[in-house]
């Protein structure tokens, strides 16, 4: 089990055009198709997804298994704006990370085209969580190799690699897409999952997917139950907010 941030330079050098139509284009187009593969090897894993421009990582995407959901986020994102951030990305992810359960790997992957970095504290404070937390970074890098991608990577046993065209680049992210060896601080432990049936004419109920959305309430004798929550959905469950 893997819980993975993805963390893409939105700043102004993903505007260059050495990839078509633009850096941050052509990394959306593969970002997509890194989450769809990822699945496919990682099926009960999680990703979250953070873009950093102006200096400031924000989350575009939380961490969960929502397939649709991440692919829709990413492709609302739209301008490139001001410098990159690689503290401020790392921070954000560190964030959610640190507080995962040890028996599933934490991970952060880094694509960045920018060969500079507008931090607020220096790195090797960051460097120390990260190792303490047993947070692995990898680094690919769009532009020329960088002395600060390739010391967060070696820190963290991560990885680091330059593509040299959007073949290779699709190829550096695929590799991503294989789980990491299991490390000595992962603690073997059993998790309770549940499957949940499809439902064809259950009782009346309030469908869990438009609770928030109170313009949309909705109820149906049909779709996903949960087993431990027992909350029905119309869509797939991902994540249920489960009150013993």
């Amino acid at each position: 089990m893997r819980h993975v941030f993805l963390i893409l330079d939105q700043s102004v050098n993903m505007e260059d055009n050495d990839l078509k139509p633009s850096r941050f284009m052509c990394l959306k187009k593969l970002s997509e198709q890194f989450i769809l593969e990822f699945y496919d090897q990682n099926p009960i894993s999680q990703i979250g997804v953070i873009a950093v421009k102006n200096g400031k990582g924000q989350k575009i995407s939380e961490l969960s298994s929502n397939i649709n959901k991440h692919i829709a986020n990413i492709k609302a994102q739209k301008a490139c704006e001001g410098q990159f951030s690689l503290y401020n990305g790392l921070e954000r992810a560190y964030k959610t990370l640190s507080s995962m359960p040890s028996y599933a790997s934490r991970e952060i992957i880094i694509v960045a085209g920018s060969l500079t970095s507008v931090d607020p504290h220096p790195i090797n404070d960051m460097l120390t969580q990260l190792a303490e937390s047993n947070i692995r970074v990898s680094v690919i890098g769009l532009s020329a190799s960088v002395q600060i991608f390739n010391r967060v990577s070696s820190a963290t046993n991560g990885t680091y690699n330059v593509m040299l065209d959007e073949q290779h680049l699709q190829e550096l992210l695929r590799l991503q897409c294989a789980p990491p060896a299991a490390t000595p601080t992962m603690e073997p432990s059993l998790v309770k999952m549940g499957f949940p049936p499809h439902v064809t004419d259950g009782p009346l109920s309030l469908c869990q997917c438009h609770v928030e959305d109170k313009t949309k309430s909705e109820l149906t004798t049909h779709g996903f139950t949960c087993p431990r929550a027992l909350a029905n959905t119309v869509k797939f469950l991902w994540n249920v907010k489960y009150v013993p």
